[in-house]
């Protein structure tokens, strides 16, 4: 055999083409094809290079454009010519081999019990067009731990049961994307150098990165919870392959230690989840969405702790896990305990991926002098409280979201900012009044009121934060909240500044993610913090029940205009109303003469 690889191809690059075998003494042989290069081809695959390990499976996605979907869907291999003809009937698969069209332009193979002879080249067709993907099938490694640095040392053999280095042995990741592994090792271990090393043979693979080393690849000890993590960032499919958790032993005569795990980097991943770090308080809930390829729909589905390496497939009294059936998992954690933090994982059948849990304390609002390292507290309860706002906010990623904060008519002259950070004493301020940027403070002081407005926010802006009050010689005063920025929300609106007239009415779209469904819907009032849970004369709330609720606001008065919020459970998002007055038609009179003065006095009163 041999391959031709094409590279940088453009349409003008469609055509007839031979392999061809040259002959010295003869005419030389060839075989023909045709080539055709478009930006929508008949047929394609997700990854054309796939690799699994020995026993295990691999599943490769194929797609084919939907003037082929009559045709017959082939996988094919080269090595003996066969073909298995896809379709939605047990006809189309054998004990190795499944193959899955789901008529809608995605076909899905599925190799399992894989050998080495497995391995090769194998083709996806529609018709009569194909497409070429190659199949890796590598040895299913022990973890046989040898010397680095001393290739005729002894080797060492780590069970399960055994293993004083351990991480999961399967991951994916989305292309372009970040991973983080956390990497557990016996306490014997904590103050040995770690490191992480690619390559099937640990006794030649190459180290990638040290402890404390920084780049696109980082590696960051925790000595005091027995636990390292190798940060990954900006992965691209090359990246996918065979990799050690390790740890140094530092002794010529003493092996190394590590544990073996396959990563996978594909732009259409088995699993992933929507926020690979979450955080909640003790005593509330927090809900992780991970989602699947269709091709895992009926693989088992997990939620797995490192720290014991117990899994959980159905609900139990603190945590929910409800299957759509579709592609996604929600995974709701409530009545959470300081103890429930720390690394997690999600998988369908074999494959997984990591999540990271914080738990912070439910704070009540305490004040301190910033400017000060010695701090001075004083309680305030939700009756008194001087500074006021909304405890639990959710934004989508790339948006904007603005924040009221109500304080006493005491502090009406006082600078107004805003402060990031969970401990109060040590928060670092980000804006102070009338500042502009990304984030923004203004205060309106005859309203009692400032506003924090947030601009193209990231997942990284989610976190702590606090409406706060400068006061000069004394404790500042402040309000804390929880900030929560996610590609998809718990809670969003479609507008969040409406305008309506009055006597006229107005509607607010509010929409809420799937997995709070079944918590409670309100829509509040920053003015009298008053909530409404279903319609009155005047305001209507209506749940369509698939995540969108409509609330409708009618016979406006001037009064009703300000800030209010749309919450689902204990997550809410802010909404402006604004309401003007309904115009009258007004007229100007010119005043020539007394008679014409009276003449256009009625027929104004007329009119």
């Amino acid at each position: 055999m041999f391959t031709v690889e094409l590279n940088s191809l453009q349409d003008s690059d469609s055509g007839y083409y031979w392999c061809a075998v040259e002959i010295k003494d003869g005419p030389d042989d060839g075989d023909y094809l045709s080539l055709t290069v478009s930006a929508d081809p008949a047929v394609s695959v997700i990854n054309s290079r796939v690799s699994g390990q020995e026993g295990g499976s691999v599943s490769v996605r194929c797609l084919y454009r939907t003037d082929k979907k009559y045709e017959h869907t082939k996988w094919c291999r080269f090595k003996n010519w066969t073909c298995y003809i896809g379709g939605r009937t047990n006809t189309s698969q054998n004990s190795a081999v499944l193959v899955t069209d789901y008529g809608t332009g995605a076909v899905s193979v599925e190799l399992s019990g894989l050998k080495k002879s497995d391995a090769g080249w194998y083709w996806f067709s529609a018709g009569e067009v194909g497409v070429t993907v190659h199949l890796t099938v590598t040895e299913r490694p022990t973890s046989k731990i040898t010397s680095i640095r001393n290739a005729e040392s002894k080797k060492k053999v780590n069970t399960p049961e055994s293993e004083s280095v351990k991480t999961l042995k399967n991951l994916a990741v989305k292309s372009g994307g970040s991973l983080t592994i956390p990497c557990f090792y016996d306490k014997q271990y904590k103050s040995n150098p770690k490191f992480w090393c690619k390559g099937y043979y640990w006794s030649s693979c190459g180290i990638v990165a040290r402890t404390s080393t920084s780049g696109r690849t980082s590696v960051t000890d925790y000595p005091t919870q027995n636990m390292f993590t190798v940060e990954l960032n900006s992965l691209q499919d090359s990246d996918s392959g065979d990799y050690w958790c390790a740890v140094e032993i530092g002794d010529k005569w003493t092996v190394d230690d590590g544990d073996y795990l396959y990563l996978t980097v594909s732009a259409d991943p088995a699993v992933s989840v929507i926020n690979s770090r979450v955080s909640g308080q003790e005593g509330g809930s927090v809900s992780v969405q991970c989602l699947y390829r269709t091709d895992y729909k009926n693989k088992q589905k997990q939620w797995c702790r490192f720290r014991d390496w117990r899994c959980l497939t159905s609900q139990n009294s603190a945590v929910q896990i409800s299957d759509d059936g579709r592609g996604m998992v929600s995974v709701e954690m409530s009545g959470l305990k300081k103890s429930d933090a720390g690394w997690y994982w999600f998988s369908a059948g074999e494959v997984g991926v990591t999540v990271h849990l914080t738990v912070t304390e439910r704070p009540t609002t305490v004040t301190t002098i910033c400017s000060t390292v010695k701090t001075s507290i004083s309680e305030t309860t939700s009756e008194s409280e001087s500074v006021k706002t909304l405890k639990n906010l959710a934004v989508k990623r790339g948006g904007s979201l603005t924040i009221p904060c109500f304080y006493d008519v005491k502090y009406k002259s006082n600078p107004k900012y805003w402060c990031k950070g969970y401990y109060w004493s040590s928060c670092g301020i980000v804006a102070r009044t009338n500042t502009r940027g990304r984030t923004s403070v203004t205060d309106y002081p005859t309203q009692n009121m400032f506003t924090v407005e947030l601009n193209i926010l990231q997942d990284s802006d989610s976190g702590d934060y606090w409406c706060a009050v400068e006061i000069k010689g004394g404790s500042d005063d402040s309000h804390y909240l929880y900030l929560t920025v996610s590609a998809a929300p718990t809670v969003s609106v479609i507008n969040s500044r409406v305008n309506g007239q009055e006597v006229d009415s107005v509607s607010v779209q509010c929409l809420y993610r799937t997995d709070s469904q079944n918590k409670q819907k309100q829509w509040c009032r920053f003015r009298d913090w008053s909530c409404l849970t279903s319609q009155n004369s005047a305001v209507q709330i209506s749940d369509d029940g698939s995540g969108a609720v409509s609330v409708e606001m009618s016979g406006l008065k001037r009064s009703d205009a300000g800030w209010y919020w749309f919450s689902a459970g204990e997550v809410g998002v802010t909404v402006h109303l604004t309401v003007t007055e309904r115009p009258t038609t007004t007229r100007a009179v010119t005043t020539i003469s007394s008679t014409e003065k009276k003449s256009n006095s009625e027929t104004t009163s007329e009119l």
